[in-house]
């Protein structure tokens, strides 16, 4: 019996003291908090559950998750389902692993003057996108009121989006996310309007995508999901304990705002089980 016991103990001394493993992850944009449940699985120690070390790293562009990840440069990467797409006909090896947000968030922004009432009356105006290549989205609003991306002029502003409208430098700003530039500009006092692309026959589809290289490391990409899956859940569950711990350790980004976008996104989750595709 005794020496069934030291072998246990033995086991667990060496389970408890195995190095985690370092896992580099390039998001989509700037920490904000839409990606809360990552931050959160960091919070809570469900990284560490599952044997990671996870090191979060924004991007210098939204389009460098896609590339670097394909590149070997980093182990995971955040991106949005129609960049995916996109990628797949270039035939980058990446492999979605599963979703952040499992909800669209994305809508087409104007400020409450513009003269655009409708979505068609867009024809010949400037649009903001984020990427180099417009989204799916915008290209399915636009068909919906009898337009293409001929009858446009797309203007690339990276992380500009709600800058080149305030400034007037576009008409419009695609790639917009319902629950945050919205939320910030009418904490400031500025009324906008969006048009919603699931009202534009737009099918509901996943906001941000989880993505590694292919071939897939299975086990890795399940112990990942099972780390954000946790994160959500108890993000949505305690969503103002959740931003006091975030604000906390990123001071800078602690605002009435970021605030508000915390606890409206939490709001809006929608767990669902890891799945490759």
């Amino acid at each position: 019996m005794k020496k069934w016991l030291y072998l246990f103990l033995c086991c667990y001394q060496l389970a408890v003291a195995a190095p985690l493993q370092k896992i580099n992850v390039l998001l989509d944009w700037a920490a904000n908090p839409n990606h809360a449940a990552l931050f959160v699985a960091q919070q809570q120690g469900f990284f560490q559950r599952e044997g990671l070390a996870v090191n979060l790293t924004a991007p210098a562009d939204p389009t460098d998750p896609l590339k670097l990840v394909a590149a070997g440069q980093f182990d995971i990467g955040i991106s949005y389902q129609h960049s995916v797409r996109l990628a797949r006909k270039q035939h980058l090896p990446i492999q979605v692993i599963g979703n952040l947000i499992d909800t669209p968030l994305s809508t087409v922004m104007v400020l409450a003057d513009s003269p655009v009432k409708k979505l068609q009356d867009l024809k010949g105006k400037r649009i903001a996108i984020s990427g180099s290549k417009p989204s799916q989205h915008l290209q399915t609003m636009l068909a919906h009121v009898g337009l293409t991306l001929q009858d446009v002029q797309l203007i690339q502003v990276h992380y500009n989006i709600a800058q080149a409208l305030l400034t007037r430098g576009v008409d419009a700003s695609s790639d917009v996310f319902r629950n945050v530039e919205p939320l910030e500009l009418k904490l400031k006092g500025i009324k906008t309007r969006l048009f919603y692309p699931e009202d534009y026959g737009v099918k509901p589809y996943p906001a941000l995508v989880i993505i590694m290289h292919k071939p897939l490391d299975k086990r890795l990409a399940e112990k990942f999901m099972l780390a954000v899956n946790a994160g959500k859940t108890y993000w949505h569950a305690h969503p103002k304990q959740t931003w006091q711990a975030f604000a906390k350790t990123h001071p800078a980004l602690d605002s009435p705002a970021n605030q508000a976008i915390w606890v409206k996104t939490a709001a809006l989750l929608v767990a669902h089980k890891y799945g490759f595709s």
